[in-house]
């Protein structure tokens, strides 16, 4: 019966949340403010009950329980302040169609410039490709690619020289990021200002959506995009649950930032924005003052009334961090750059100009608060286990059952109505474990020493370097092993130590789901490795497929740039065949044609060069080369020299009509409607819209379809398959509603062997 009345106080809550959220939609302000307010109130009351509970207990101050209840204060704090912010939350599609229609309605030369800027350090080629080719793909009629290149490379210059973008270097790398964009400001003179990072990929559509914001409300000085990801976090791969659960930056975009929005308290992000100049120019370019220029340039446009306008749609995809070093890499300099603010001059508690909500609403909770309490609250149930140190002096299991299950209860209930999948038990609690405890040390650096780290690039592609984190698995096993002691401990011990039996149950229950969550930390440290080099794309579009029959020996008897004759004994062929020819010499390699024939008569078959790989292309340029000393036959077009060398040629064994399945740059999956026999290596060759045919071999062949890899691509073979990826609504599908069952049954797969899934 006292067990009931316990249970009491969580019925009635969960009663009035079902009430409110059955009368009211996710996106009723009124039902979002409704709940909210609920929550406040069972807080009021349990930390009423609290307070008057150590006054009652006399607890001297400084005790173990004032300092519990210090975090408890905190932990508090950070929530109602979340839960302030995401009481209401806009939407701006409307807004974003009628700047297509202005775009469109609008004279070119009354149309703004814009600049697009890609900032640049030490990203790879393979990553920065993808950026520029989708940047110049951009459906606008005024706009300029610039690349800022702060590593000063020589390669950059020539990429941007190939595709039509300015390359902008400076003498030094002062101020990092920030530095590199303000010197680009005065060398162009655009009138907005697109900004991304080197591996962000814009859709053709992005700037005809954002560019009428600024014409429709002069308050706006910045409009920021979600930062949307093609490829799995860390975390995700980890934990093997990329498929069911989103990255850990889903929230903040899709939920977090569209209610700033709503307050007018958006902020930048440092990419995947469009800027105006003249707000820029007027406080001085993007200030330096933090490794977090993106939100100070928000709150130093705030003050002079210039807002951040949000809209919540995918309008650029990106590279997450790739590696646990990486990761947090990233999240250090975002904690750091967040816990600086408090420092700076024009921070949220700095210069006058914000008023009290905005000064609330960017102060740095979650990292200088929130993350590192999910620490210390680790280390509770067994510190109550092993050394009786009680958090809440005086009061029964059954009291607290009464008073702090009902916060839980409805804090749980109220996050995932409010924000959908922005918390699950033990999952959500091992990531904000890890985050807090590899964060603390910067934590307790910055507020130390605010500046005295330097801005550290994140790296991607190619440079990273996976490996396990040994640090975080130490702390998780020795934190498991703490709570699974004192397990132990009470079950042997006499329960009467402890005082309350129930109470000391209640906290062999907490420190199960720490054992549990502790495994979860260890399996997420340790690093997976990335199986492809170029993340695949689910797609279905359609494809010919074309198989090629057993080689042939041929013999290649004079040579262009752009065709060739064969000398073969093979059936007559159609003009217009497909074959797959291969040079035999020594200085061949893998090289790989595919050639179209043109005629065909005594002296052979005449062929067109259709295609050819990086190592062909290479070939062809020395072999031509080395007999340039020839005599060109001047009849034909391009001029071809007379040789003889050694060559197989394929003939078609089939055409097939397939579909697109997933594709990346390196690689696609076919799914054909008749099973057909394909042995891996077989020679192929792919047909896509609005791309040229890609020469490639099988890797494997399956149920699920037919996996081929393209060979090494030529640049305007990548750059059509950059566009036909990035140009397109081809992108990742959004996570759809959270379902605990396959969260949890894909964690379940993953910790049944987490050191060799």
């Amino acid at each position: 019966m006292e067990t009931l009345g316990a249970l009491a106080p969580s019925a009635f809550a969960l009663g009035l949340f079902l009430i409110v959220t059955t009368f009211f939609s996710k996106t009723s302000g009124r039902g979002r403010l409704l709940v909210i307010l609920l929550l406040v109130a069972l807080i009021a009351r349990y930390l009423y009950w609290r307070i008057t509970g150590l006054v009652a207990n006399g607890e001297s101050f400084g005790s173990f329980a004032h300092m519990v209840l210090a975090l408890e204060l905190l932990i508090f704090t950070e929530a109602l302040v979340t839960f302030w912010t995401v009481a209401r939350r806009s939407d701006r599609s409307l807004e974003a169609d009628r700047s297509e229609a202005w775009v469109a309605a609008t004279p070119l030369h009354r149309l703004p410039k814009v600049d697009v800027f890609i900032p640049t350090y030490n990203e790879g080629a393979e990553v920065l490709e993808r950026t520029v080719v989708a940047a110049k793909a951009l459906d606008y009629p005024r706009f300029h690619v610039y690349v800022l290149d702060d590593g000063r490379r020589e390669w950059v210059r020539e990429l941007c020289a190939a595709h039509g973008a300015t390359w902008i270097t400076r003498p030094d790398n002062a101020h990092a990021k920030a530095g590199n964009v303000n010197h680009a400001l005065q060398v162009t003179d655009g009138d907005l200002i697109a900004l991304f990072d080197a591996d962000f990929c814009p859709k053709p559509q992005l700037l005809r959506r954002t560019v009428g914001f600024f014409a429709e409300d002069d308050r706006i000085g910045i409009v920021q995009l979600p930062q949307t990801f093609f490829n799995p976090d860390p975390i995700q791969l980890n934990l093997g649950v990329a498929r069911v659960w989103p990255d850990d930056q889903r929230v903040f975009f899709e939920q977090i930032m569209p209610a700033r929005d709503a307050r007018d308290v958006a902020f930048c992000c440092g990419s995947n924005a469009v800027l105006r100049r003249d707000r820029l120019m007027a406080i001085g370019g993007i200030p330096t003052d933090s490794v977090t220029e993106d939100i100070l340039t928000t709150l130093v446009q705030l003050r002079r009334g210039w807002i951040t306008r949000y809209l919540n749609e995918p309008l650029a995809l990106g590279l997450c961090p790739e590696s646990l070093d990486a990761f947090l890499v990233q999240r250090r300099r975002w904690c750091r750059g967040n816990l600086q603010l408090l420092f700076c001059r024009q921070g949220p508690l700095g210069a006058p100009g914000l008023s009290l909500a905005q000064r609330i609403a960017f102060l740095p909770l979650y990292w200088g608060f929130g993350l590192p309490t999910r620490v210390f609250l680790s280390l509770l149930p067994a510190a109550f286990l092993w050394f009786g140190l009680t958090p809440i002096p005086g009061a029964g299991a059954f009291e607290i059952m009464a008073y702090l299950l009902p916060v839980v209860l409805l804090a749980l209930l109220a996050s995932n109505w409010l924000m959908p999948g922005s918390y699950m038990p033990i999952v959500s609690a091992a990531h904000h474990f890890y985050l807090g405890l590899r964060l603390l040390p910067t934590v307790f650096a910055t507020m130390l020493r605010p500046f005295g780290e330097p801005f550290r690039v994140t790296p991607k592609g190619r440079l990273t370097e996976a490996g396990s984190d040994g640090f975080a698995i130490v702390a998780a096993l020795a934190i498991a092993g703490f709570n699974l002691g004192g397990i132990v401990l009470q079950l042997d011990a006499d329960r009467v130590r402890l005082g309350d039996p129930a109470m000391a149950d209640l906290a062999v229950y907490w420190a199960l789901c720490n054992v549990f969550t502790m495994l979860v930390v260890f399996t997420l440290a340790i690093e997976r490795p990335r199986l492809r080099g170029e993340e695949r794309f689910p797609v279905d579009l359609p494809a010919e497929l074309v198989v090629f029959d057993r080689p042939a020996p041929v013999r290649i008897t004079n040579l262009s740039r752009h065709g060739a004759r064969l000398e073969a004994a093979l059936p007559w062929l159609e003009r217009g065949t497909l074959l797959h020819l291969r040079p035999l010499d020594a200085a061949a390699g893998e090289s790989s044609f595919l050639v179209e024939t043109c005629h065909e008569d005594a002296a052979g078959i005449g062929v067109r060069l259709v295609q050819r790989n990086v190592d062909a292309e290479r070939w062809l340029l020395q072999t031509l080369g080395r007999l340039n000393a020839g005599s060109p036959d001047q009849s034909r077009r391009h001029g071809r020299l007379g040789v003889s060398l050694p060559a197989t040629l394929a003939p078609i064994r089939a055409r097939l009509q397939t579909r697109a399945r997933d594709l990346s740059i390196s690689g696609i999956r076919l799914v054909t409607g008749e099973p057909f026999p394909l042995s891996r290596g077989a020679r192929v060759a792919v047909r896509l819209p609005g791309c040229p045919v890609f020469d490639a071999s099988v890797a494997s062949a399956g149920s699920r379809g037919t996996g081929i890899v393209f060979d090494r691509l030529q640049p305007e073979s990548r750059e059509s398959l950059i566009r036909l990826l990035f140009g397109r609504d081809v992108a990742p599908p959004r996570i759809g509603p959270i379902r605990s069952v396959k969260v949890l049954y894909a964690l379940a797969r993953r910790l049944w062997g987490p050191v060799t899934a």
